[in-house]
């Protein structure tokens, strides 16, 4: 079963497995002096899953659901697009507002090196199938905090 709010997106003409895009919250803080990282990963071919990035670390958001299901489904022909929403931080990684083949890891972060700052952005995450209609997006926050309170 889903998460409340979540629906399972069939898939379009050509393409198999079951595309989910969840959305989450990520923050990384660390103290002054230090360099705070907070990002999204999808990544592609058998891997096909959602991986937030605090700092350098990187964790499975939700392996059940994540971007794709089986994740020997993704076939090459999937794209993903990162539209910037909320906040004013730069966005580094890869392109944003730009349809992109998800047949490489695809990343976008937020990094903070400010002492006693927070840097925040949303995002909204879309996937499609070979150049067609969105298929499913979600939105991911992310917070990258040097040196105060999270």
């Amino acid at each position: 079963m889903l998460p409340l709010g979540m629906s399972a997106i069939a898939p379009p003409s050509g393409a198999s497995g079951t595309v989910t895009v969840s959305g989450e919250s990520i923050t990384h803080s660390v103290s002054n002096g230090n360099t705070a990282r907070a990002g999204v990963q999808f990544r592609a071919a058998s891997n096909s899953d959602v991986r937030k990035r605090e700092g350098f670390l990187y964790t499975v958001i939700d392996g059940t659901t994540d971007w794709i299901i089986p994740s020997t489904a993704d076939d090459g022909n999937y794209e993903i697009r990162c539209v910037p929403l909320l906040g004013i931080a730069l966005i580094l990684g890869d392109s944003t507002n730009t349809w992109l083949s998800l047949d490489v890891n695809r990343e976008w972060r937020l990094e903070n090196s400010n002492n006693d700052s927070s840097q925040f952005r949303a995002v909204r995450c879309e996937i499609r199938y070979d150049g067609g209609s969105i298929i499913d997006d979600g939105q991911y926050n992310l917070e990258a905090i040097v040196g105060l309170p999270p």
